[in-house]
C-alpha cells in the first residue's frame, strides 16, 4: 500500500487529520480510532499513526472528501476536551512502527498484489525492484510451457499471421475525441534524462499492448488488463528503465514467463509491431494509450494505474 501525505492539527475538541489521497477510491474508505491509535485505509492508501493523546470514535467524528483537492479531512474527538497534543507537526514521530495486528492485513495485501507485483513499493529502491523482478521471472519461467508452445504451435502460427490494423497512420475519430476531453491539461517540467526514461517506459507499455492485441486478434477479453499489466515491467514492478536494451530484454523475458502464449517467434513479430506503431507517430501511439486506458478503466483494481501512468502518458505524448 501507499503511505499518503498528511497534516495534523487540533482545536480544543478535535484532532484534525488532512490526508492527500488523489487516487483514492472513496467507497473503500475505512477509519479506525481508539486511544492513541489511528488507522486510515482508502485503496490504495494506508496510514497508521500513534497520536500523543487519546481520541475516541463517537457521533462527533466526521470525515469529508474534497474532490478538487484530492484531500480527505477527518475530525477525531479528543477523550479529554481541551487537552493539548504535543508535537503534531513532527510527522515522522506520529507514524506508527509496523506491528502484528489484525486490521485487515490480508485485504490490504490482496488488493496490493491485484494492482502490482512489488511487495513493498514504498520501501524498495528502483534498483531493488529491478533485482526482485528479475528473480521473480527466473523463478516463474516454466520450461514445459515454453516447449509445449514451441512444439504445438498451430495456434501460434495463426496469431503470427494475424493482420493488425497498424499498417497506416490514423486520424483522430469522434470516439477518441470524447476520451481526449477527459484528459487533464498538464505541463511537465522534465529534463532530457527523464524524457528518455519516459520513452523507454512507453516502449515497454506499447509492447504489452501489442502482445494483447495480437494474441486476442483485436478482441479484448476480461484478461486483457491483466495481460497488459503483467507483461509491462513499468505497470507491474514500477520499473524505471535506463537503457533501451534493458527494455527489450524485460519485454521478452516477461512475454516468455507469464501470458498464455510463450513463443519466441511470436515475440519477434510483436517487436516488429511495436516498431511499426512508433513509426506511425504520436497520434497512433496516443490511440493505443487511450485503448489501454479504457481497458484498465473497466478493471476492478488496475484502474489506479491509469492515474499513476497511462493518463499522464496520454497527455505527455501529445506535447512531444
Amino acid at each position: 500500500m501507499l503511505t499518503p501525505k498528511f497534516e495534523v492539527s487540533q482545536n480544543d475538541q478535535f484532532i484534525i487529520i488532512a490526508i492527500k489521497v488523489p487516487y483514492g477510491k472513496v467507497a473503500d474508505m475505512e477509519i479506525y480510532a481508539k486511544d492513541t491509535e489511528f488507522l486510515f485505509h482508502m485503496h490504495p492508501y494506508f496510514l497508521r499513526l500513534n497520536l500523543p493523546g487519546s481520541v475516541v470514535e463517537d457521533s462527533r467524528q466526521s470525515a469529508a472528501y474534497d474532490i478538487d483537492q484530492g484531500t480527505c479531512t477527518i475530525n477525531l474527538p479528543k477523550v479529554n476536551e481541551g487537552e493539548h497534543f504535543e508535537s503534531l507537526d513532527l510527522l515522522t514521530t506520529l507514524l506508527a512502527q509496523p506491528k502484528q495486528q489484525k486490521y485487515k492485513p490480508s485485504l490490504i495485501e490482496e488488493n496490493l498484489f491485484d494492482i502490482i507485483d512489488v511487495p513493498e513499493p514504498e520501501r524498495m529502491t528502483a534498483a531493488e525492484r529491478s533485482t526482485e523482478r528479475i528473480a521473480a521471472e527466473d523463478e516463474y519461467f516454466n520450461e514445459d510451457h515454453y516447449l509445449a508452445d514451441f512444439m504445438e504451435n498451430e495456434q501460434i502460427k495463426q496469431l503470427i499471421a494475424f493482420i493488425t490494423p497498424w499498417q497506416e497512420a490514423c486520424d483522430i475519430i469522434d470516439s477518441t475525441y470524447d476520451q481526449l476531453r477527459e484528459l487533464p491539461n498538464k505541463e511537465y517540467l522534465l529534463d532530457k534524462l527523464e524524457d528518455y526514461q519516459l520513452l523507454l517506459g512507453l516502449i515497454d507499455i506499447i509492447f504489452a499492448y501489442a502482445y494483447n492485441y495480437r494474441t486476442t486478434e483485436g478482441e479484448n477479453t476480461v484478461e486483457s488488463a491483466w495481460t497488459i499489466c503483467k507483461i509491462s515491467s513499468s505497470l507491474s514492478w514500477l520499473e524505471v528503465f535506463k537503457r533501451f536494451q534493458s527494455v527489450l530484454i524485460a519485454c521478452c523475458r516477461r512475454a516468455l514467463c507469464y501470458p498464455l502464449y510463450r513463443n519466441w517467434d511470436l515475440i519477434q513479430v510483436i517487436l516488429k509491431d511495436v516498431t511499426t506503431i512508433f513509426r506511425l507517430g504520436k497520434r497512433y501511439i496516443l490511440k493505443c494509450l487511450l485503448e489501454i486506458r479504457q481497458i484498465l478503466k473497466n478493471h476492478e483494481n488496475k484502474y489506479i494505474l491509469n492515474d499513476v501512468y497511462i493518463t499522464d502518458y496520454c497527455v505527455w505524448i501529445q506535447k512531444l
